[in-house]
């Protein structure tokens, strides 16, 4: 579609070239002056590829207002929830032995007051990972700036700020996961997990997301954020193509 004929989301005035900005990707309304990407169907790259709409996966939310799309992930997972069990009940175990070696801490010799460091970290870290699990979300925000990922309320490592020129490409990636096949733990298990990466400007790659067990959550955001901010999909090499599974 030309730029001419798009209109505004939120006010629905026509868009013109007239008003875009520095970066052609993006046009501002000049009714209410709401920054919008473009859309690029007719001025794909060659090596541009179309692929199917991913359906909106479980546990993701998108709301897009004012010239802003954001993303929302929850953590919380079937397999989560157990591992928070398991979380809460050895960081359970740990405060008990904590207490257990505390309670008379005034008799305690030296070596004894050590002893309790360990268990007081583990039952914090644990602690700590439970809760994270149960009650985090991902957020993708992307506007003409570029894109911001935030996980919270859990202050967790992965936050991130990537300017719209810096941004290249998106893709998704599965990772196989192996266990098992021991004498004991019987044969060789395989299950994938899903990342999202970002391809820079200049060439590097970089993990904006990991650890999903749902492939389409991956693709959904890779997808919208794509077109939001107006990069044209391209075939990566090493990137998960399994849109024909939905």
């Amino acid at each position: 579609m030309d730029s001419s004929e798009q209109c505004c989301k939120i006010c629905g005035a026509e868009l013109e070239t007239a008003d875009a900005l520095q970066d052609p990707l993006f046009v501002r309304c000049n009714q209410c002056q709401t920054v919008s990407a473009l859309s690029c169907s007719e001025e794909q790259p060659q090596n541009s590829h179309s692929r199917p709409d991913v359906p909106m996966p479980k546990n993701i939310q998108m709301t897009e207002q004012g010239g802003e799309l954001t993303i929302t992930r929850r953590w919380i997972t079937l397999k989560g929830l157990f591992a928070s069990a398991f979380f809460f009940a050895f960081a359970g175990v740990a405060a008990g032995m904590t207490w257990m070696l505390i309670r008379d801490f005034s008799q305690l010799e030296p070596h004894q007051i050590l002893g309790v460091v360990p268990f007081t970290i583990v039952g914090i870290a644990f602690t700590y990972f439970g809760l994270a699990a149960l009650l985090n979300t991902t957020e993708f925000r992307a506007d003409v700036m570029g894109l911001r990922i935030r996980h919270s309320p859990i202050p967790w490592p992965g936050n991130a700020r990537i300017r719209r020129d810096e941004l290249d490409q998106l893709f998704c990636k599965e990772k196989a996961c192996t266990s098992g096949g021991g004498y004991r733990s019987g044969p060789v298990r395989t299950s994938y997990l899903y990342e999202l990466h970002a391809i820079l400007a200049n060439g590097r790659s970089r993990k904006l997301l990991k650890n999903l067990e749902d492939p389409k959550q991956a693709l959904f955001i890779e997808q919208k954020l794509e077109r939001f901010l107006g990069i044209a999909d391209r075939e990566v090499s090493g990137e998960f193509m399994g849109y024909s599974r939905f």
